[in-house]
């Protein structure tokens, strides 16, 4: 007959089950594998109103990481750096030991807030900013602001490298759906032919007209098509913008992006 220690004065002749917290550490590892955003933490370059300003110190809002089991919410105002001048792709990190900039994680538990680009000019401004999402059940994303007036014009140009996670027990990748918003208008210099588009590798996602980029507010979505399919050994797809900046080039500007992708 089971005895229960608690009532009887012979102890239990083996140790209580203690795995529970191992099970489902490893549940929510299977369930919800990878790292990113999960809410919140939205960083915009310096703003002057609704337009883009030069500077080095992002603003960021408050929100939460997730990487499997583990959730961190920094305070995002509290924890932001600035930036400094002429980088490519520089990674924003927070973790046990706070946060930092770098090209890489100085440990492998530190989760990624945004990769940043700024420019070289005095005063320097932030050129571009992506940020990788995390949003459960295999879905991820990748979303983020280019300065318009700023970046770089006319060529592919590098956000953000998303990296399928490791420990994903799924073969196939899409991308679900693409959007880029006209944030902040450019206050001149829109000429016909401008525009902005998004890429996932070589492949246009969506793209801003010049017509979209001189209002506020409106928006391009993506039509999925074959191509937004990857093979099973595709492990990273790079997010790359395009601008079209013609015979006047813009003054200002911000243009949104949004990528998400799903894993099966």
């Amino acid at each position: 007959m089971p005895i229960n220690p608690q009532t009887s004065q012979f102890p239990p002749l083996h140790s209580p089950e203690q795995s529970w917290d191992e099970n489902l550490s490893a549940a929510l590892a299977l369930l919800a594998p990878g790292v990113g955003i999960r809410r919140g933490l939205k960083m915009l370059p310096p703003l002057s109103g609704v337009q883009p300003t030069t500077g080095l110190l992002p603003t960021l809002t408050d929100g939460y990481l997730c990487s499997a089991d583990s959730v961190m919410g920094p305070y995002g105002s509290r924890v932001v750096l600035a930036a400094t001048a002429n980088w490519a792709n520089k990674g924003f990190y927070f973790g046990l030991s706070g946060a930092y900039w770098a090209d890489a994680p100085a440990k492998p538990t530190d989760v990624l807030v945004a990769v940043v680009s700024t420019d070289n000019l005095s005063p320097a401004a932030i050129t571009a900013i992506a940020q990788p999402m995390h949003y459960g059940a295999g879905r991820f994303g990748v979303r983020g602001v280019v300065n318009l007036g700023k970046c770089a014009k006319g060529a592919d140009t590098l956000l953000l490298t998303w990296t399928k996670p490791t420990e994903l027990a799924a073969e196939n990748t899409r991308i679900t759906n693409a959007i880029v918003r006209t944030l902040a208008a450019p206050s001149a210099g829109i000429d016909a032919g401008d525009a902005f588009a998004l890429k996932a590798g070589a492949v246009t996602l969506a793209t801003l007209d010049n017509t979209a980029l001189g209002t506020a507010g409106l928006q391009a979505i993506g039509s999925a098509a074959a191509t937004w399919q990857y093979a099973p050994a595709t492990t990273t797809i790079p997010i790359r913008f395009n601008l079209t900046d013609g015979t006047t080039a813009f003054t200002g500007g911000l243009a949104e992006f949004s990528v998400m992708l799903e894993c099966y």
